[in-house]
């Protein structure tokens, strides 16, 4: 075998072990990543009004954190097109 072959096979093999644990943990996977997503928007101005520092496990989550359509999350959005930063997200908006 050439060593492309090799070294994708390895790769290939080491996220397949990853999706094969996502998929046996489906719910532990996904509160790891929410919370990661949390404390990475901590700093923004939605992670203040939803004090995301204080969630720390889906269900907190689902009463901290309203369910919300585009309408009521809209002005949001425009504050953030017109080049406010930290509204939503904590990275650079351009």
């Amino acid at each position: 075998m050439s060593l492309i072959p090799s070294i994708l096979e390895l790769i290939f093999r080491r996220r397949q072990k990853e999706i094969d644990y996502f998929c046996s943990n489906p719910v532990e996977v996904q509160q790891r990543e929410l919370l990661s997503l949390l404390e990475y928007g901590t700093d923004t101005e939605i992670g203040r009004i939803y004090n995301f520092k204080g969630i720390n496990n889906i269900e907190q989550f689902q009463q901290q954190v309203p369910i919300c359509d585009y309408d009521s999350f809209s002005h949001y959005i425009d504050r953030a097109r017109l080049g406010e930063q930290k509204i939503i997200w904590p990275t650079p908006i351009r």
